[in-house]
């Protein structure tokens, strides 16, 4: 929060409309090759549960996952257990 209240609404507006201005923003999504994690907040209104499912359904292979009472700063809210599910994550990630 304090990060959003530093840079200003200005700021924010300005990353909208660059995210509004992205031409199909899932488009190289498939070309992803690597293991894959999708974490969100199930609180998130600024990039939707429904919005981390499209992303996880365009990467070939990814996981998702919903943290619990986290919202858009998922790592910042709730960063013990954003830690715990990517070590485990990388625990079953196969060794290249």
């Amino acid at each position: 929060m304090d990060m959003a209240y530093e840079v200003g609404p200005a700021s924010g507006v300005l990353q909208m409309k660059a995210l509004l201005d992205l031409e199909e923003p899932f488009r190289h999504l498939g070309q992803i090759s690597g293991p894959t994690i999708v974490i969100g907040g199930s609180e998130d209104r600024r990039t939707t549960p429904a919005a981390h499912e499209i992303l996880a359904r365009e990467i070939p292979g990814a996981s998702l996952l919903f943290i619990e009472h986290a919202a858009h700063f998922t790592p910042l809210e709730q960063p013990a257990q954003v830690t715990a599910a990517l070590r485990i994550w990388m625990e079953q990630v196969p060794a290249t």
